[in-house]
């Protein structure tokens, strides 16, 4: 397991100095994930899903579908992983 977190955490490492990182709604979701809070980090991903929906020109669509994809896999949650895997297609 602990291997995953790493893993998680190099994600986040990689991503977190990304334009506009700073919103609540990114905070929560990488510190949720950090600390294993997953019903809480998928809360926050679903949150930025529906803004994403509104607001197509959201800046770091790409990472939430990532970070949500990484946390479902982590977890084993394969409808969770099925709904990122889908929202990252049709991204392209």
């Amino acid at each position: 397991m602990m291997g995953r977190y790493k893993e998680t955490k190099q994600i986040i490492e990689d991503n977190i100095n990304t334009k506009n990182m700073k919103t609540k709604l990114i905070q929560e979701i990488i510190l949720n994930s950090i600390e294993g809070k997953v019903e809480e980090a998928f809360k926050a991903c679903d949150h930025a899903c529906q803004i994403i929906e509104k607001d197509k020109d959201f800046e770091n669509q790409e990472f939430i579908y990532k970070i949500g994809l990484k946390i479902a896999t982590d977890n084993n949650l394969l409808e969770e992983k099925y709904k990122y895997l889908e929202l990252l297609y049709n991204m392209k």
